[in-house]
């Protein structure tokens, strides 16, 4: 997963996430609400989780380095800079390259 698509993703997570949030909260009865605003935050978040992890294992990094972002002020910061940083070009230990994948072998 290129930089570029991660963010895309980002982008359009967020802003999915914030159109169903103001439409459940406006349209909804009370007793809906709870349920469906955790449903919607539940799913929206692993939908992230997991792009992050996926974008971490294109750069080379294991996706357990998404809970750095758990330390206060640098954690974030160095969370940021792996997910901008461009990916290993050709396979690493988590697969092909997705950017670029191997040749296939050639039929006979």
């Amino acid at each position: 997963m290129r930089p570029r698509d991660y963010w895309l993703f980002f982008l359009s997570n967020f802003a999915l996430m914030i159109a169903a949030l103001i439409g459940v909260a406006e349209s909804s009865p009370e007793f809906l609400k709870m349920p469906l605003l955790w449903l919607i935050v539940v799913s929206t978040w692993l939908l992230q989780v997991s792009a992050t992890v996926r974008r971490l294992h294109d750069t080379g990094t294991s996706g357990a380095m998404i809970f750095v972002s758990g330390v206060p002020f640098l954690g974030p910061i160095c969370l940021m800079i792996l997910l901008v940083s461009p990916g290993e070009h050709g396979a690493n230990r988590y697969g092909d390259d997705p950017v670029r994948p191997a040749l296939a072998p050639q039929p006979f």
